[in-house]
């Protein structure tokens, strides 16, 4: 825990990780909107690490987790009422900005497929 704490330090500490989460979290959403892909709620009630995405027309909450797990991400489905009409999507830790990058790409790729 000491080793975590330091190194959360040493990166600026907790405001600065709010800051990357929260720019990570608008850059995933700003690209999918442009794709067609909606939050699910207002996005300024989401907290800066997860948010939750209506699936586009069209497409099962299978046929994105596959695409995207062939390119080794993995998302979250929906729960409960909402199992087969939203898809989730966590942005923290140790992710570079090339990876975010590729996730907004395959997502590119699959829907224009």
């Amino acid at each position: 825990m000491q080793e975590a704490l330091k190194e959360l330090e040493d990166l600026g500490g907790w405001k600065t990780r709010q800051q990357l989460y929260q720019y990570r979290s608008h850059q995933i959403q700003n690209k999918l909107q442009t794709l067609g892909i909606e939050t699910l709620l207002e996005p300024q009630v989401y907290s800066c690490v997860l948010k939750s995405y209506k699936l586009p027309t069209g497409y099962t909450y299978q046929q994105i987790h596959d695409h995207l797990k062939q390119s080794g991400f993995v998302i979250y489905a929906g729960q409960g009422g909402l199992e087969n009409s939203i898809f989730r999507i966590a942005n923290m830790g140790d992710i570079q900005e090339s990876e975010i990058q590729y996730l907004l790409g395959c997502f590119e790729k699959l829907l224009q497929s």
